[in-house]
C-alpha cells in the first residue's frame, strides 16, 4: 500500500490549491454517489493522490488496528512530513486522521469533499480520507463542493443549469463528455442513453452519403455518431444550442457541422440524406401547425429524399393530441403509420417515457 512517490508532487499541489481557490469563479453543490468519485487516479501535473492507500488506513480504524508509526500509512504521510516541514508529527496526523474516519461512520460526511475543475478536467480534490471512508462505509451519497476555475466551463454549466427549473434543475438532457458535469444525473427521457447510442450507431455505421440529426439539442449523438465513423451534421430550430457549441468545444467536446434549421427547411435541398430524429416526432404528431407542414412538405419530401431514418416516437397519449394529431399508441400503429407512407418500421430499442426508436425504410418496390 505504499504510495508511489516519485510520482506525488506536493509542493506543485500547494500551489494549485491554492491558485485554484485564489481563481475560482462559480462553485455547485450536490451529493454524489461515491462510487462515482472512487476512479479519480491520475490529476494533471502527474500528482497521484494514492486512494488506495486511504482506503487501507479506513479499514484498519475500522477494525482497530495498531496505528503506530510502523503503519504503512506512515510512508504516505512521511511525504507529506518532507514537503511541509511544518506538519504534525506522524502520531498526531494518524490520531487525526482515525478520529475522522470515526467521525465519518457516527455522522456520515458532513464536510464538502471539494472537486476543482478546469477545462481540462479535474485539477485537485481535496477530502481523499472522507471519500474513502465513503467507499468503506458503502455510503449512498457524500455533499460535494465543485468549484469551476475556467471562465468558459463556469459560463457553460451556468448556461446548461438555466435552461430548466424545479426538480430539473441540475440534470442534463443529454450526457456532457467532461468530468465536471458527469457529476449530474441525465433526464429521465435519456435515461437509456446508452442503448440508443448503440441502437443508432448499429444502423447508422452502414450508412454512405449525408446523414443529418434533427433536433440535435447538445448535439451529443451527432458527436457520438462522428466518433463511430458516420459522418453526420447536426441542425436544431433553437437558436440556443447552437450559441452553446462554441463552450462545449471550449472544455473540450469535439466541433461539430451544427446549424440552425427545421426539419422542413431540408425539403428545398436535393437528396439523397438519412435522417435521425430522436424525441423529435412526438412534437410533430403533437401539434396542429407542425403536423400539417409534416403532412404537406416533409413526408412527401422523405418518399423521393430520404431513402432511410432513424426516428423516435414518444407512445404516451399526453404528448399527443389537437384535432390534426395522429396519437400512436402501439407499436402497431406506429408500422401502420409508415406503410401508409410506403416505409416500413423496425423497433431498434425502448427507452425512459416509453420513447421508441424505430429504423424505417422507404419501400421503393411499391
Amino acid at each position: 500500500m505504499t504510495p508511489e512517490e516519485t510520482s506525488y508532487r506536493p509542493a506543485g499541489l500547494e500551489t494549485l490549491y491554492s491558485d485554484a481557490r485564489a481563481t475560482t469563479r462559480a462553485t455547485y453543490r450536490l451529493d454524489v454517489a461515491p462510487a462515482a468519485l472512487g476512479e479519480l487516479r491520475d490529476l494533471v501535473f502527474g500528482v497521484r493522490l494514492a486512494l488506495d492507500s486511504h482506503r487501507a488506513l479506513v479499514r484498519d480504524v475500522l477494525r482497530g488496528a495498531d496505528l503506530g508509526p510502523g503503519h504503512p500509512y506512515s510512508a504516505y504521510l512521511a511525504t507529506l512530513q518532507r514537503a511541509y516541514p511544518s506538519a504534525a508529527p506522524l502520531n498526531d496526523l494518524l490520531r487525526a486522521k482515525a478520529e475522522t474516519v470515526r467521525d465519518i461512520a457516527r455522522a456520515g460526511v458532513r464536510d464538502p469533499i471539494e472537486l476543482f475543475f478546469g477545462n481540462r478536467g479535474l485539477l485537485y480534490c481535496h477530502g481523499y480520507h472522507r471519500l474513502a471512508a465513503a467507499l468503506e462505509l458503502g455510503l449512498p451519497t457524500v455533499p460535494v463542493a465543485a468549484h469551476l476555475v475556467d471562465a468558459e466551463l463556469t459560463e457553460l454549466a451556468e448556461r446548461l443549469f438555466a435552461i430548466y427549473t424545479g426538480d430539473l434543475r441540475f440534470t442534463l438532457y443529454q450526457p456532457v463528455d467532461h468530468p465536471f458535469l458527469g457529476l449530474y444525473p441525465v433526464q429521465p427521457a435519456n435515461a437509456a442513453w446508452g442503448e440508443k447510442v448503440a441502437a443508432v450507431a448499429g444502423v447508422a455505421t452502414g450508412w454512405t452519403g449525408r446523414v443529418v440529426e434533427v433536433g440535435a439539442h447538445f448535439g451529443g449523438l451527432t458527436r457520438e455518431l462522428r466518433s463511430a465513423g458516420v459522418a453526420c451534421e447536426a441542425i436544431d430550430v433553437d437558436p440556443s444550442y447552437l450559441a452553446l457549441q462554441p463552450l462545449l468545444e471550449a472544455v473540450g467536446l469535439t466541433p461539430i457541422p451544427y446549424a440552425r434549421r427545421a426539419l422542413e427547411d431540408l425539403a428545398s435541398e436535393p437528396g439523397p440524406l438519412r435522417l435521425v430524429a430522436m424525441g423529435l416526432w412526438h412534437h410533430l404528431l403533437g401539434k396542429a401547425d407542425l403536423w400539417a407542414t409534416t403532412q404537406r412538405v416533409v413526408l412527401p419530401w422523405m418518399r423521393q429524399a430520404v431513402p432511410e431514418a432513424v426516428v423516435e416516437l414518444s407512445l404516451l397519449p399526453t404528448y399527443l393530441g389537437g384535432p390534426a394529431a395522429v396519437a400512436l399508441t402501439s407499436d402497431d400503429e406506429v408500422r401502420a403509420f409508415w406503410e401508409s407512407h410506403d416505409y416500413t418500421a423496425t423497433q431498434l430499442c425502448e427507452g425512459a417515457m416509453r420513447r421508441v426508436t424505430y429504423h424505417v425504410r422507404w419501400n421503393r418496390s411499391r
